[in-house]
């Protein structure tokens, strides 16, 4: 099982991201949360959100709170992959929502958590970060279509901490990204396959969408 932690915790919910000049946890502070509820299952240390807010530092954020992948995988000592962005935003590769959802029920069914940026507003716009969680889970395959991929997958939100299925509260997925851990890595021998514009997957099968294609930034 995963941590149910919430950001509204009062235990850190009025911590600052960074800089005294940074939003809270409590106000911003749902990847990092996120991020804490799926530490427990990297195969790394443990963390709760003050423990890695404090890990991280005012140099784990930017301005206005923002998250530093590389310091977070540095302050972790594991790694992440990729933030695919369903939208198309600046510095990240387009992919489609149906896509997303494969790469997402791929890693669930190895037991990996997915973070994944979720639009609150139905509008299409990223504004809040959920976890899915890996341990729970009735399927024994990949549903078939993004409505019952949306149904099945059970997630734990840094709202609150409660764990739901992620279409109790959401539709539309904007961008994801993912723990891979070391140790996980040299046991099982996964190889890493970058998407970029040209597709490259782990067979040398090149342009499918149905192999698991990530992109890994090391500490």
């Amino acid at each position: 099982m995963l941590n149910k932690y919430s950001q509204r915790d009062p235990r850190w919910s009025e911590m600052r991201l960074g800089k005294s000049s940074n939003p809270t946890v409590g106000e911003q502070g749902c990847l990092v949360t996120a991020i804490a509820i799926g530490s427990g299952n990297t195969g790394t240390e443990d963390f709760d959100p003050m423990s890695l807010v404090k890990k991280l530092g005012d140099g784990g954020f930017i301005e206005g709170g923002l998250l530093l992948w590389v310091k977070a995988a540095e302050a972790m000592n594991c790694r992440f992959g990729y933030r695919y962005d369903v939208s198309g935003g600046s510095g990240h590769e387009r992919i489609s929502e149906g896509e997303a959802w494969r790469i997402t029920w791929h890693l669930h069914m190895m037991g990996i958590p997915v973070l994944l940026h979720v639009d609150t507003n139905g509008d299409g716009s990223p504004n809040h970060w959920v976890t899915t969680d890996p341990t729970v889970t009735e399927s024994v395959g990949m549903p078939v279509g993004i409505a019952s991929q949306q149904t099945a997958i059970p997630i734990i939100d840094p709202w609150d901490g409660k764990a739901l299925p992620f279409v109790d509260r959401y539709r539309n997925v904007c961008g994801l990204a993912y723990f891979l851990d070391r140790t996980r890595d040299a046991a099982d021998g996964w190889k890493a396959a970058v998407l970029s514009r040209t597709l490259s997957v782990a067979d040398g099968e090149e342009g499918s969408v149905n192999q698991l294609l990530w992109k890994l930034t090391r500490p």
